[in-house]
């Protein structure tokens, strides 16, 4: 798109001492965030319609996030948190988002004001509508490191102890930042990985750093080695070829196991109501479809029962059938489901396999118009899946993906 009428007819607005709707507003920062070199003009048109905008009317996330884009294009770090400041404590508090914030903590992180950068950091994290992904806490680290704060003898991050921490400088400080990474991110992508690689080998040059290059790691390092690298983790022991250090095994606590337990039989109870409603409405359903719902949960609740009191070697492996056996054929493949339940046995799991009655029939709909039928030998693996007690067959009425979600958390 070309926007150059645009801001010709801006400067019109501007001269004719116009008021614009909001709606016209939008449109203007709609276009605009469409042109790549916007950003190449001496003149911030973009930033210029959102400070109208929000002199006339309520600001909202986009035009803070463009107004917080120029402020720090123009490399105001201090205004852009200024700017964020004017709307933390009013009705416009839910502005402070990602997109509103990180651009100002990537300022801070490059000009190396490391004190800066935490504070607006521990803001980020303690925000509930900032959502922290991957790339920002490894480029918030990274820069940490560069800066040289996880040395062993570095000084302290400024304002750090108002904020909380224990240790502002070296390697606690270090275990501080990646256990409050932990909580966010399970893992990080090849970008994350590189930013953090390079981080930590500026960061600790001329010292014993195994972070040179991304290749994995497959032997002990020194034991005042820093490490900084890929490793392969053994999956029986868990540790670390380069450290010896065991990786923390993530499981719910039993209380945890109770509440995602009874939140889903609450959710399911509510799908079901939904569901049998809807199928009401069409009339598909010819009893009160009230009661069908709380048979559908009282039957999702005995699956559960019938888990956690069973007997024999319990289930390993919960396998969503349905997704499995569509997967990439557009059909039902019940030959790929049992391929996934013998490479799981050979994995040494013993797989339960969730599958809707449905798809157990010889006949059943596809969808609109298209029909499946199952041959001779595909529905002698179901049944040698059901009497193998490795599948249960989920009723007529029922949400299926509610019974593999269940079986993750039970306490069999």
């Amino acid at each position: 798109s070309n926007p150059k009428p645009l801001y010709a007819a801006w400067d019109n607005i501007l001269s004719a001492g116009m008021t614009p709707l909001s709606r016209t507003l939008s449109t203007y920062l709609y276009v605009l965030s469409l042109d790549g070199d916007a950003d190449s003009e001496e003149r911030d048109i973009a930033a210029e319609v959102a400070m109208l905008h929000d002199a006339l009317y309520e600001p909202t996330e986009k035009t803070v996030s463009l107004l917080v884009k120029s402020l720090v294009a123009r490399g105001d770090a201090a205004g852009a948190e200024a700017l964020l400041d004017g709307i933390a404590d009013g009705s416009l508090s839910e502005l402070l988002r990602h997109r509103t914030t990180s651009p100002i903590l990537q300022l801070h992180c490059e000009n190396g004001d490391i004190g800066s950068a935490l504070r607006l950091y521990h803001r980020m994290r303690t925000t509930s509508r900032v959502k922290m992904d991957d790339l920002t806490y490894s480029n918030f680290i990274a820069a940490v490191a560069e800066n040289g704060y996880f040395l062993p003898d570095s000084k302290d991050v400024e304002g750090g102890k108002d904020l909380g921490y224990e240790s502002v400088s070296g390697p606690k400080l270090l275990d501080a930042l990646i256990a409050e990474m932990a909580q966010d991110v399970l893992d990080i992508s090849e970008e994350s990985a590189q930013i953090l690689q390079k981080g930590f080998a500026l960061g600790f040059q001329g010292m014993e750093c195994a972070a040179n290059s991304l290749d994995p790691l497959t032997s002990l390092c020194g034991n005042d080695a820093m490490v900084a690298n890929r490793v392969a983790v053994d999956h029986d022991t868990g540790k670390c070829p380069a450290t010896n250090a065991t990786l923390r095994l993530i499981v719910l606590e039993p209380e945890q196991r109770v509440h995602v337990h009874d939140t889903l039989l609450e959710m399911a109870r509510a799908k079901s109501m939904d569901y049998t409603a809807k199928l009401a409405a069409k009339g598909r359903v010819t009893h009160d479809h009230v009661e069908k719902a709380e048979l559908a949960t009282k039957i999702l609740k005995d699956f559960s029962d019938w888990l956690d009191c069973r007997e024999g070697r319990p289930y390993t492996a919960i396998v969503d059938g349905a997704n499995v056996a569509y997967f990439g054929w557009g059909k039902v493949n019940v030959h790929q489901l049992s391929l996934m339940v013998e490479a799981l046995k050979k994995q040494g799991e013993d797989p339960l396999v969730v599958f809707p009655q449905k798809y157990t029939r010889r006949k059943f709909h596809l969808r609109q118009g298209m029909m499946q039928v199952l041959q001779d030998e595909e529905l002698e693996i179901l049944d040698k899946l059901k009497e193998n007690d490795q599948m249960y067959v989920v009723p007529p009425m029922c949400l299926d993906d509610m019974y593999w979600m269940l079986a993750s958390v039970s306490n069999q």
